[in-house]
This record gives structure tokens, C-alpha cells and sequence, in this order.
């Protein structure tokens, strides 16, 4: 087959690589095999009612039935993948009765070469997760730069070998500690402006505990973590962070705490070995919490 094809991007053929050739040819199989109908491909939806948008790879019927595909050529299908093709679903109310499916590409576990796999609606699991990360991102912008259209080294000479030499030396023997500080500062940064409570090993921070609420985990749409809700005093003045936690420790220690009870929380370990030790102010009332997941340690 001709391994090149024209990028509609650039206007200049490219080659394809060794996987996207085993892709297109269990593409037709699976083609062949189904006769499908297709109705669109590459199709960009979006639902302003909840406010998203995305590119579907694949629209068509099978036998009369209607389905949203999405391509994958990974070995597996994740939760991820469902939420996104019932996300495509929902993006348009002529589709609410749609049939949702993956169909995994150049797939080695099988002699088809692909693997065509129905998956229920999840759309409500997206939701959560895209509330979630709504919360966590609150307030942050991308970070933007600027360039120059035309870039040139040495005014577009090639610089001599003493010269490349004697800053290659340069840059050897350079101190580094200025490179240590920013990025501590840039640590510090991210730590003070994070929706998230953030704590290092060993610190302790006092704050005044107003609620909570459970979420579905950002990482398993099959976990369910707590959002605890603090009020720390800062130098800038009271600021409102969340801390998440699945433990049953945690949970039975905010359970019978009362809105406004102002509480120590330190954090002892790193890695998967982190615990929390939580107290009342002013109370013997003490708990050590352990269990937790290192992704979910701020």
C-alpha cells in the first residue's frame, strides 16, 4: 500500500508509520466485515447547555441502528473512553438514542486485528469529572508565550569550535544554585495559589472546618473521595481550600465535628507511606489518618 498521505495541515505528504498501517488495514476489516453506513467522521460536536466540545471520529448505522464510534488503538479500554464517546452522545439531541461502541484498531489480542466493543452511557460519571476538574482549575489561565517568526543562531553563522568549546565549559562549571531557587519559588507559587490543600512532610496547618462533600475520584469514576472544606488564615488574609481524602479515618473524625470547630491537620511520610494526624484545637479529641493515596495528597 502506498505509505504516504497528503497532511491537510501542511500541504506536504508524509510517510505513515508501521502501527498506522496496521490500523487502516484492520480498519477495513472490521469495514468489510460490518458494512456499516457512515454518516460523518471527524465530526465536531458540542453541548452548550453543559458547556463542552470535542471532535467524534465516527458516525454510522449498523443494521439499522445508529452508532457513536471512537477509535483507540490501545489494548484496553478505560473508563475514560467510555465517558468520552457518551459525551459525543449527548452533544446532540438527534443521537439520544444512539448505541455507543470503541473500536480498538490494529489490536494484536485477536487474528481480526481489531476489536469492536459496545459500552453503556456513562454520561453522568463525565459530568462529575468535568466538575471536578472545573473546581480544581477555577481561576487559572494557559500559560501563553510569545516568539519570533524567524530565529537565528549567531546571526545564521556557525560558530567556531573554540567558541562552542569554551561555553560548553562555561555551562559545565556554572553554579545552579540560582535554577534551585526559582524553582522553589515556583513551588511555593502553585502551593499558595492551589484550590487544594497542599502540605509537605512533617507541616502542620490549623484551619476551621466548613463541610464537605462527596465526589467521585478524578482518577477511578468508581471511587468516591471526600471534599472537606477548610478556612485557613494566611498572610494574604482567610483563604478556602479543599482537602480530599478516601479515608475511613478522616472520615470518621470530620464526621462528628460541628461547622465552624477549628482543627490541626499534619502530615507525616511521603509517597504511598503519607498519613495524616488530625486534632481539635483545644480538645484531646485526636485521630491519625493513614491509608491514603499519594495522587490524592495535596
Amino acid at each position: 500500500m502506498d505509505s504516504s498521505y497528503l497532511n491537510p495541515s501542511t500541504g506536504s505528504p508524509e510517510s505513515l508509520t508501521l502501527e498506522e498501517c496496521r490500523a487502516i488495514v484492520s480498519f477495513i476489516a472490521w469495514h468489510d466485515a460490518t458494512h456499516p453506513v457512515t454518516y460523518g467522521r471527524e465530526l465536531v460536536v458540542w453541548n452548550e447547555t453543559d458547556g463542552y466540545a470535542g471532535t467524534m471520529d465516527y458516525l454510522c448505522t449498523i443494521e439499522g441502528q445508529l452508532y457513536v464510534v471512537d477509535f483507540k488503538t490501545s489494548k484496553s479500554i478505560w473508563p475514560g473512553h467510555r465517558m468520552q464517546v457518551s459525551a459525543y452522545k449527548h452533544a446532540m439531541e438527534q443521537w439520544k438514542d444512539a448505541k455507543l461502541a470503541i473500536l480498538q484498531l490494529g489490536y494484536e489480542r485477536n487474528r481480526l486485528g481489531y476489536r469492536f466493543t459496545e459500552v453503556e452511557d456513562c454520561y453522568s460519571l463525565f459530568l462529575a469529572a468535568k466538575q471536578i476538574w472545573a473546581a480544581e482549575t477555577a481561576g487559572q489561565v494557559p500559560l501563553q508565550r510569545d516568539y519570533p517568526l524567524v530565529m537565528q543562531v549567531n546571526g545564521g553563522r556557525r560558530p567556531r569550535r573554540r567558541r562552542l568549546l569554551r561555553r560548553a565549559c562555561q555551562t559545565a562549571h556554572r553554579p545552579r544554585q540560582q535554577g534551585r531557587t526559582a524553582m522553589g519559588e515556583l513551588a511555593a507559587w502553585a502551593k499558595k495559589n492551589s484550590k487544594t490543600l497542599i502540605l509537605d512532610d512533617g507541616e502542620t496547618v490549623e484551619a476551621e472546618y466548613q463541610g464537605h462533600k462527596i465526589t467521585v475520584s478524578p482518577f477511578d469514576p468508581e471511587k468516591e473521595i471526600v471534599l472537606y472544606k477548610l478556612k485557613i488564615d494566611t498572610l494574604d488574609g482567610p483563604q478556602v481550600k479543599a482537602f480530599k481524602s478516601a479515608s475511613g479515618h478522616a472520615a470518621r473524625f470530620f464526621d462528628e465535628l460541628l461547622l465552624g470547630i477549628k482543627v490541626k491537620i499534619t502530615r507525616h511520610g511521603k509517597g504511598t507511606e503519607t498519613k495524616y494526624e488530625f486534632s481539635v484545637i483545644g480538645s484531646d479529641q485526636h485521630e491519625e489518618a493513614g491509608e491514603h493515596e499519594e495522587e490524592l495528597s495535596f
